[in-house]
């Protein structure tokens, strides 16, 4: 508890003082008829009424376990609350007191937006559950499907095993040129840079092979949304539409070897590739592989409606691409900070130039006073000339840590011989 003497004349401030209740901090302050003393209770204290003096007391961390943090405010859908110890609860707008032993609480509400559940008293803590109209719902799970679309459009493509741009400008020139080269014969030093700046010559076929690898690698991605769209409509409850799988495809080796099984439970027409199946009856199965790279759409025809798209991939063309997801998670970790002497630096080229001079510097001339380094969070840091030395050790041990890590992630993937193995390596942990 602080208590704050004030001056009754003046009406400000003269001290602060600490104490555990009323009693104790009336016999810190050495007050006169002048002065007088407020006090308040911090966010993570509570009063007990004594019969002499109303103690202060620290509040415990309470978490309450929940079975999801999202519900259809539909007055009908619940969330259920287990509460293990005593407490006093708020639930929106009503007080629970919770008496003894482990109870649940179902909640419900018809008011869209955040349920805030606190602790009340001697116990301290907070969850919030978000209440949803489900049609809301649905458009914001169409929004994450249109950015996972646009984030893997414009990610890159692979022909003929290099990686190339495939953002906006980039199609829009490799489109025209790939036109002008149907037109006109390119010359012999025309080509097109890689994503990795590797320049690669290309005659007539070469650049029109180039744009259809593109239309390809679009139209895929596109018939890829509009299926989890078309799936997304059909859904009818809350934990449908919340657990749709946005972020995964369906993939398979074209070697003619490796296969996908589809289980069919009902009688349908389906139509894979280009192959019919006429399905009459209970549950069967189908193995389905090919030698051709892209995609394989998987329809139902007639009464049904579905529709499932498997991606054949060129097993090195599937390498290079983890390759370069390797180098994406390398760069954001690179560039994303680094710790020295307990506070945190920018990493990025720029930072990492200065701080590579200004060490330098700071060995051949004794940095002045006020000399020092600006943190991530611009809290200016007074640095010496081992100050210095110490922020560019530090800087080159963030960076040759993740140097390392992604050689040896690099060095994993080239030693990887199946589909799964390439698709089920680790990229985001050990960095």
């Amino acid at each position: 508890m602080i208590g704050t003497l004030y001056s009754k004349a003046t009406g400000m401030p003269i001290a602060e003082y600490s104490a555990r209740s009323v009693e104790g901090l009336s016999q810190q302050v050495k007050s006169d008829e002048h002065d007088m003393v407020m006090w308040k209770v911090q966010p993570d204290e509570y009063i007990i009424q004594g019969p002499l003096n109303p103690m202060v007391r620290k509040r415990q961390v309470l978490t309450p376990v929940i079975d999801r943090m999202t519900l259809v405010n539909d007055g009908v859908d619940t969330v259920t609350l287990t509460i293990p110890d005593p407490c006093i609860l708020k639930v929106g707008d009503y007080d629970i007191i919770h008496s003894a032993g482990t109870t649940t609480y179902e909640y419900s509400t018809t008011v869209p937006g955040p349920v805030i559940i606190q602790f009340l008293g001697e116990h301290m803590g907070e969850l919030i559950i978000m209440a949803h109209n489900i049609e809301d719902l649905r458009a914001i799970r169409k929004n994450e499907i249109n950015k996972r679309y646009t984030a893997e459009w414009e990610g890159g493509f692979i022909y003929a095993g290099n990686e190339y741009q495939s953002d906006q400008v980039s199609m829009n020139m490799i489109t025209a040129v790939a036109a002008e080269a149907g037109r006109n014969p390119p010359k012999a030093d025309d080509g097109w840079m890689t994503k990795d700046n590797t320049w690669i010559p290309m005659n007539r076929a070469g650049f029109e092979g180039l744009a259809s690898a593109l239309y390809a690698h679009t139209s895929r991605l596109f018939r890829v949304k509009r299926a989890k769209k078309t799936e997304l409509n059909l859904m009818t409850t809350l934990n449908q539409i919340l657990n749709l799988d946005i972020e995964n495809g369906f993939n398979v080796v074209n070697d003619g070897v490796d296969t996908v099984t589809l289980t069919i439970p009902d009688p349908c027409i389906l139509k894979v590739g280009d192959y019919d199946i006429i399905h009459s009856a209970g549950t069967t199965t189908y193995e389905y592989s090919t030698t051709v790279p892209g995609p394989v759409i998987i329809q139902f025809l007639g009464e049904h409606m579905g529709e499932l798209i498997i991606m054949a991939h060129n097993i090195e063309d599937l390498r290079a691409i983890r390759k370069n997801e390797i180098n994406k998670r390398y760069t954001a970790e690179w560039e994303g900070g680094f710790i020295y002497a307990g506070n945190e630096y920018q990493s990025d080229q720029v930072s990492m130039n200065m701080i590579t001079a200004v060490a330098a510097e700071a060995g051949r001339n004794p940095p002045k006073a006020d000399d020092g380094w600006m943190t991530k969070d611009n809290t200016w840091i007074p640095m010496n000339r081992a100050g210095f030395e110490g922020l560019a050790s530090a800087l080159y041990a963030h960076t040759s840590r993740l140097f390392r890590v992604k050689r040896a992630k690099k060095t994993e993937l080239n030693l990887m011989t199946t589909l799964n193995q390439i698709l089920n390596l680790d990229i985001e942990n050990g960095w």
